[in-house]
């Protein structure tokens, strides 16, 4: 099985897909999601109905995440600051947004959330900014990977970012460079950390996800990597094909540069 099967497309942008057409459909769903750490009540507004950008579910890389930016939002020793408490945080493709959400929650001092520019995608994390009082620290916006950072960085009194949130986006392999392109123009050099959490959905393309890791320690873009954590939490879609348990652990790793 490759990546051109109907299945190893199923994350890719559909060649006819109609952002006007997706957005016409404006059914939505909130789902209560509860930290397992600190118990924090997030809901969480996403389309009812599926999505061709796959913006109605909640994925797992997400909730692991979850977790560890709570794990690691303490002052420990050795120096050692809470990763997200006074931080400023960007999240690339954010879907459902819940790691987004979580950080407001533990005192980012500004979060900026974005995703494909398909305007229900972009009014539903809108809608969950909203329903959890986040909006004095959280602004939205849409945007599109590789394009100029600057209206983001913006948002962001003009500074590039603490910390940037890449949750269960290395499956989209044609757009791996553009991606470390915009986290390279507004990751702080030298004390960001970019967060990357993810799943291999697709079992027999482990290679093709991994590729990502290897561009980004290139001369290109030069990033430091480092894992971080790896969990396994059960498949997404049990009836999916290839093996369970690499398509339900969710890994998780560092760059830096």
């Amino acid at each position: 099985m490759d990546e051109n099967t109907e299945f190893g497309d199923l994350f890719a942008l559909p060649q006819d897909y109609d952002s006007d057409k997706e957005s016409s459909v404006d059914t939505t769903k909130t789902t209560r999601f509860t930290t397992s750490r600190n118990q924090w009540a997030i809901d969480i507004v996403t389309l009812a109905k599926k999505h061709s950008l796959w913006g109605h579910e909640i994925w797992n890389a997400s909730k692991v995440l979850a977790d560890y930016l709570e794990d690691h939002n303490k002052d420990g020793d050795n120096n050692e600051q809470a990763l997200i408490r006074n931080k400023s945080v960007l999240e690339f493709g954010a879907g459902g947004a819940l790691p987004s959400l979580l950080c407001a929650k533990l005192g980012a001092k500004k979060v900026v959330v974005t995703d494909y520019p398909d305007i229900k995608l972009i009014n539903c994390i809108k809608k969950s900014v909203e329903i959890n009082n986040s909006g004095n620290v959280v602004d939205v916006t849409g945007y599109l990977w590789g394009r100029d950072s600057q209206e983001l960085t913006s948002l962001n009194g003009g500074e590039q970012f603490d910390v940037v949130i890449l949750s269960d986006l290395v499956f989209n392999h044609s757009e791996h460079k553009k991606l470390l392109a915009s986290c390279k123009q507004v990751l702080k050099k030298g004390t960001g950390v970019a967060l990357v959490f993810f799943t291999h959905h697709r079992p027999w393309l482990v290679d093709k996800d991994m590729d990502f890791f290897k561009v980004a320690e290139s001369e290109e873009f030069g990033f430091t990597v480092e894992e971080v954590a790896s969990e396994y939490v059960g498949p997404m879609f049990k009836e999916d094909p290839g093996d369970e348990t690499i398509r339900g652990t969710v890994h998780g790793y560092t760059l830096r540069h």
